[in-house]
């Protein structure tokens, strides 16, 4: 949390107590009772932490954690009735994980999607009176990470994630054209960025990309290799890449991969998943 503040996300705040959900269907009650959760806005988009303690009490969280390291747990959506969307997932032939409800019927529920997904699927419908955007904070002036441009989920088989996707209403998925015009390319392997198979949708604002890692050493390989399919990072948009990466190196970041176009368009990937376990990127598109 400390770290995220550092770098301009921030404030953050403490969920509400956990014992209002008093109907619980999950492994364990008092270990989730025991899970602490913190939230911060960046825009629209929610950003949850999670602490999972060690204990006798087994959460699914504590099991992702313990099997892939600290990692993005799931991806929430919130819909106007949870029960409606039990339903309706039930019909798409997704298999509940856990389930909370409080007393006037909100809350939330999990499914085992990560086998096929990349990432855990949540939906969560918000009390009456919750107004999060009174809570968020304008993004200060010393921070490039203020508008989230996409969640990249990195997977072991594209077209079957891609396929997975569509089944649940999410899609229509795109292949994302391979970035040939790109005059400066730092990374590991510079010429396995190129096997990189990327393709992407819009879910409301955002967008959603999936990457598929190549034969050759990259950042989103090494994360495969190393915790498995996963979120892999968080784009931000900014107006210049070159002066993101200058306040980003301010703040203390270093670059692990980086490509420019002749526009000065182009991305940079931070090293920031031991602190936020999640890579943060900064990127524009370029001219059209």
């Amino acid at each position: 949390m400390a770290f995220y503040e550092s770098v301009g996300i921030g404030p953050w705040h403490d969920y509400p107590d956990l014992t209002a959900f008093t109907d619980l269907d999950v492994p364990s009650v008092d270990g989730f009772h025991k899970l602490i959760y913190k939230w911060a806005m960046i825009g629209d988009l929610q950003l949850q932490l999670q602490l999972v303690e060690a204990g006798p009490d087994g959460t699914p969280q504590r099991g992702f954690l313990e099997a892939h390291g600290p990692c993005v747990y799931h991806v929430g959506f919130v819909v106007e009735d949870a029960d409606s969307g039990d339903r309706e997932a039930k019909a798409l032939g997704l298999e509940t994980s856990a389930r909370g409800r409080r007393p006037d019927g909100s809350g939330f529920t999990y499914f085992h999607t990560r086998d096929l997904a990349g990432v855990t699927l949540e939906i969560r419908q918000s009390p009456p009176g919750e107004n999060l955007a009174a809570s968020t904070r304008s993004a200060p002036d010393g921070t490039p990470f203020r508008e989230v441009h996409h969640i990249c989920v990195a997977v072991s088989d594209i077209e079957r994630a891609a396929a997975f996707y569509e089944n649940l209403g999410i899609g229509p998925w795109q292949p994302l054209p391979r970035m040939n015009d790109l005059v400066r390319l730092d990374g590991p392997t510079p010429e396995a960025f190129h096997d990189l198979a990327y393709m992407w949708t819009t879910i409301g604002d955002p967008q959603l990309q999936l990457v598929q890692p190549g034969a050759g050493r990259t950042p989103q390989g090494d994360f495969l290799a190393a915790h498995g399919e996963g979120v892999f990072h968080i784009g931000f948009s900014v107006d210049s890449v070159d002066e993101a990466e200058a306040t980003a190196a301010a703040l203390g970041l270093d670059v692990i991969l980086r490509g420019r176009r002749s526009d000065g368009s182009g991305f940079s990937y931070f090293d920031t998943y031991p602190s936020a376990g999640v890579t943060l990127q900064v990127r524009r598109a370029p001219a059209s």
